[in-house]
């Protein structure tokens, strides 16, 4: 195949690299370089590549179905696949030309509920009402179970690896709850903004904080002895920080000043500044 640039300097049409010219769609069909690498791509009337050819004597061709699922690839190299979709395109068959292959199987509501491939490997699902998948097992041997609320959140999974954790919440859905099969376990509490006010673990650690009415974090306290205190302006932007360690920042709002006191001297009056 001869290049375009070959072709537009034939015609003497000035052009620079690289060359790249698209269709109607935007798409790129045909690009060169100067070092004299080149490819173009073909596509059907839905914007799907049908085919590839590049300088290096690379191709490739695809096929595809109404609905613009990839059904059969070929290359150059002797490479083929094949795949085939159900009514809602989901994929329920590949094969290829190494011999390997792969089936999928769905639910009427599109929920993948079984896979396996030509290597011996298979897994299951199952779905709850909403969707959420609610077991799980595979060749391996390996299965996981889910529980969930009615806002779809787990509220309980457990493993054939033993280990299991259960979960609870609040309306606005912040774990309040933990537990797990190792004995560990948390709680925690939160204000009317979701901000944590409370924790504390089976590993006897706990934390408390406090919060402005913007929100803005101004005490907490844990049970290491740890402490620290917040002070901000109108807009949120903090004026003063201080630690239980002795680190401080800013000015607290505590602090006395004379600024802007007046005070008469043998008859005249002054106003302080702070200098």
């Amino acid at each position: 195949m001869k290049k375009l640039s070959e072709t537009l300097t034939e015609l003497g049409i000035a052009f620079t690299f690289p060359i790249k010219i698209r269709n109607a769609n935007g798409k790129t069909t045909y690009f060169e370089k100067s070092a004299g690498f080149w490819n173009k791509r073909e596509y059907d009337a839905d914007g799907n590549k049908t085919y590839y050819e590049d300088s290096n004597g690379f191709w490739s061709k695809y096929e595809h179905d109404a609905k613009g699922n990839e059904t059969y690839y070929e290359d150059s190299d002797g490479f083929w696949s094949k795949y085939e979709h159900d009514a809602k395109g989901n994929k329920t068959y590949y094969e290829d030309s190494d011999g390997y292959w792969r089936k999928w199987e769905y639910d009427a509501k599109g929920n993948e509920t079984y896979y396996e491939d030509s290597d011996g490997f298979w897994h299951k699902r199952e779905h709850d009402a909403n969707g959420n998948v609610t077991y799980f097992e595979d060749s391996a041997g390996y299965w996981t179970k889910w529980e969930y609320d009615a806002k779809g959140i787990v509220t309980y999974s457990e493993a054939s690896t033993g280990f299991w954790n259960k979960r609870e919440y609040d309306a606005k859905g912040n774990v309040t709850y933990f537990e797990d099969s190792t004995g560990y376990w948390y709680k925690r509490e939160q204000d009317a903004n979701g901000n944590e006010t409370y924790f504390e673990d089976s590993d006897g650690f706990w934390s408390k904080r406090e919060y402005d009415a913007d929100g803005n974090e101004t005490y907490c306290e844990n049970s290491d002895g740890y402490w620290s205190k917040w002070e901000y302006d109108a807009k949120g932007n903090e004026t003063y920080y201080e630690d239980s360690t002795g680190h401080k920042r800013g000015t607290p709002k505590s602090a006395k000043t004379c600024e802007g006191k007046v005070v008469e001297v043998d008859g005249v009056k002054y106003e302080l500044k702070t200098l």
